[in-house]
């Protein structure tokens, strides 16, 4: 019940409070419970069948009407990091603006996580995020891989030439996203871990550009996308870590439906083509 309240972004009382009107109007029982288990009764299973042809019916419905994407005016939502957004996503959104003029597209900033479970619970349409592991209910594109580069401020560190070892970086202060919503830095930790480092993290921060500010500020180093890298000061230097290199995977995330949306895979075909393309082109 509770999962099923949180899926619904209800609380666990009013799925309850709704099963039990049901049962009242079809006369059945539906659910027995004994202790803290609930059970299905066998009507729960037999409306669970017929609930199932139904859901089928109108997802063909709705496909049939949803078709054609240049006669689609219900929103389109697209959620992604603040990075992939501003070095990334001007064009092919200016592209789809262009070319669906009717297309109601709103878009919003949400680390991969967020992004995810907004796609389960179709409050989002697509997301540009960090591919991290499978997810139930989403279907995911790669795109291309990104660099994840050391950056820090040279009279702060200290760090000489243009790389650094694991000895000298273990004595140094990381700033790093959080560790509770950033796929970026799971990848990070999974990383850190392969080549037993750990570094010693002092502040962690959902927002690439005010870790980029921290760090040229000298508070501390961190390891950050290289799009938000290819525009900084003078103050903030990048460097190689010796002997290790550090990615990010890249891609569309959308429902995992048997009849998608018109509007959503042409949205998803421009992606594809075009931050394909611009990733050649750097």
């Amino acid at each position: 019940m509770t999962r099923a309240a949180t899926k619904l972004f209800l609380s666990p009382a009013a799925v309850s409070l709704q099963i039990g009107n049901l049962s009242r109007e079809l006369g059945v029982q539906l659910f027995v419970r004994q202790g803290k288990d609930l059970s299905p009764t066998p009507a729960a299973a037999q409306l669970g069948g017929l609930t199932d042809d139904l859901l089928a019916s109108l997802s063909r419905i709705l496909s049939n009407f949803e078709s054609d994407p240049n006669h689609d005016t219900r929103p389109l939502r697209l959620a992604t990091g603040i990075t992939p957004l501003v070095y990334r996503l001007g064009t092919p959104i200016q592209l789809f603006r262009q070319k669906f003029p009717n297309a109601d597209l709103s878009v919003q900033v949400h680390s991969t996580l967020n992004t995810i479970r907004a796609i389960q619970s179709r409050h989002v349409d697509i997301g540009v995020v960090v591919l991290h592991s499978k997810t139930p209910g989403v279907r995911v594109i790669p795109l291309y891989k990104e660099k994840l580069m050391l950056c820090a401020n040279p009279l702060a560190t200290r760090l000489e030439g243009d790389s650094a070892s694991l000895t000298e970086l273990e004595k140094l202060p990381f700033i790093l996203f959080s560790r509770s919503t950033s796929a970026t830095r799971a990848d990070l930790d999974r990383r850190f871990e392969q080549i037993s480092f750990q570094p010693r993290t002092i502040m962690e921060l959902d927002d690439t550009e005010a870790i980029k500010k921290l760090v040229e500020l000298g508070f501390g180093i961190s390891i950050l996308p290289a799009d938000a890298l290819r525009q900084r000061s003078p103050q903030l230097r990048v460097y190689r870590i010796e002997g290790h290199a550090f990615h990010r995977q890249i891609g569309i995330a959308t429902a995992d439906t048997e009849y998608p949306r018109g509007l959503v895979e042409s949205f998803c075909e421009i992606l594809k083509v075009n931050l394909r393309r611009s990733l050649n082109d750097t």
